[in-house]
């Protein structure tokens, strides 16, 4: 793969070229790849870290412009960036990202009341149950089972190895001692944007909906019980777990390892920190932290 410098500038208007716009680029490396003979890695410098470039070799460096004063002299390819981590990103995603249209070949198993979109790209042995929804320009992976009666919307991109919309560990009490359940009757919904990693469970309430709003990203290994509702542009990292019918507010940042108890809410713009255990309620914009977590400050 070879990328024309002069068309990442393009698609770059915010941010100064210095160099050879007329050579090209090979793949995306990282800092820590660079040496003496790699010739055209496209790479970022984070604005904390230095870097001696005396003795590496890349084709294009984005940095931002404190980091490139050290720099400007030297005769490589720069490309100087207020941001430079989300630029290379950007790049990454204009120039670099493969369409997997060849996933089209592989098997899966939709019933025959399934309604499926449009561009949608399932993986090998995806089972799609009866009455599923699924919308337009969805990617569901390898060995991923959508559940009957479950909602996707537009643009949903589903890892391998998940389950939407199975019954839940729905277990309690009864009079006698005893551990009862029931069959899940609920459905999940998810809506439009939304991003699933790998091996990632969400399960249908016993009556009503778990709901993911637009845009929420959820990492891998995370399980979302029953009933509970993921607030618009979310995220949640690896390894959480998300309570029968706790409410996530829009904006929340939850980081790796945070369990949230069985219905609390989660105000708007909540953030917490590894491992935090989440027994209470929060108020819009708290840093929870520990196990039980506490309020460590409130962003403004």
């Amino acid at each position: 793969m070879q990328i024309p410098i002069n068309s990442i500038i393009e698609k770059c208007p915010n941010c100064q070229f210095f160099g050879n716009e007329n050579e090209t680029l090979g793949i995306p490396k990282s800092i820590d790849q660079l040496s003496n003979e790699t010739s055209d890695a496209l790479c970022w410098l984070d604005a904390n870290k230095y870097l001696d470039i005396e003795q590496l070799k890349f084709g294009l460096l984005i940095l931002n412009e404190q980091s490139h004063t050290f720099h400007k002299n030297k005769s490589n390819n720069f490309l100087v960036s207020a941001t430079p981590k989300l630029t290379y990103i950007s790049i990454l995603q204009t120039f670099y990202a493969k369409e997997a249209t060849q996933n089209k070949a592989y098997q899966h198993v939709a019933h025959e009341t399934a309604t499926i979109g449009s561009d949608c790209i399932f993986g090998n042995n995806v089972v799609i149950e009866e009455n599923v929804v699924i919308g337009n320009n969805c990617k569901i992976g390898h060995n991923t089972s959508i559940k009957a009666n479950s909602i996707i919307g537009n643009n949903v991109t589903i890892g391998s190895n998940c389950a939407v919309g199975a019954t839940g560990f729905n277990y309690d009490l009864n009079a006698e001692g005893q551990w009862i359940t029931a069959p899940a009757f609920g459905k999940v919904i998810i809506k439009d944007d939304v991003r699933l990693f790998n091996n990632v469970i969400v399960d249908a309430p016993i009556e009503g909906e778990t709901l993911l709003q637009s845009n929420a990203k959820i990492a891998s290994n995370v399980v979302i019980e029953g009933g509970a509702s993921i607030g618009e542009s979310t995220l949640i990292n690896t390894n959480c777990a998300i309570g029968r019918k706790v409410v996530i507010q829009p904006n929340c940042w939850l980081a790796q390892g945070t369990v949230v108890r069985e219905h609390v809410v989660l105000a708007v713009n909540t953030f917490t920190g590894i491992g935090a255990g989440v027994v209470r309620n929060s108020n819009a914009g708290e840093l929870l932290f520990g196990n039980p977590a506490q309020v460590i400050q409130k962003r403004g």
